[in-house]
């Protein structure tokens, strides 16, 4: 899949962050189809949005953790998952490798191994 073609939903509440991302993922050729602060938004955007990738923030605004979102979304869909945080305690770490994330990625963000985690993915493996 030509990454041209690769819809991204950043999931992330921090809006610097979030800016940081959507300019430097559009620059390299991605399609951002929306950011949102939220574990629950992401839950109805992904559905209509469409997505072939998450980019996750583990602590977001709301009751859901990045990790409990990612974890209802893959009980009906098979998407591919890339993490994003400061938190790289082994409990957490434990429990995000239970969503079978395709990266995790320490903040501060280091775009040149985002872009690799994600040019590593095999999109063939996640379509519906």
């Amino acid at each position: 899949m030509a990454t041209d073609k690769i819809k991204i939903l950043i999931i992330e509440d921090n809006s610097i962050v979030v800016m940081l991302l959507t300019e430097t993922l559009k620059q390299i050729g991605y399609e951002i189809v929306g950011a949102v602060a939220s574990g629950e938004q992401a839950l109805v955007d992904y559905i209509i949005l469409q997505p072939d990738l998450l980019i996750v923030d583990i602590h977001l605004e709301g009751q859901l953790s990045g990790i409990e979102m990612v974890a209802k979304i893959k009980e009906e869909r098979n998407i591919a998952v890339i993490y994003l945080s400061g938190d790289l305690t082994p409990e957490t770490i434990s429990l995000g490798k239970k969503t079978k994330p395709n990266g995790y990625l320490k903040k501060p963000i280091d775009i040149n191994q985002l872009k690799t985690s994600i040019e590593m993915i095999d999109f063939d493996d996640y379509k519906n």
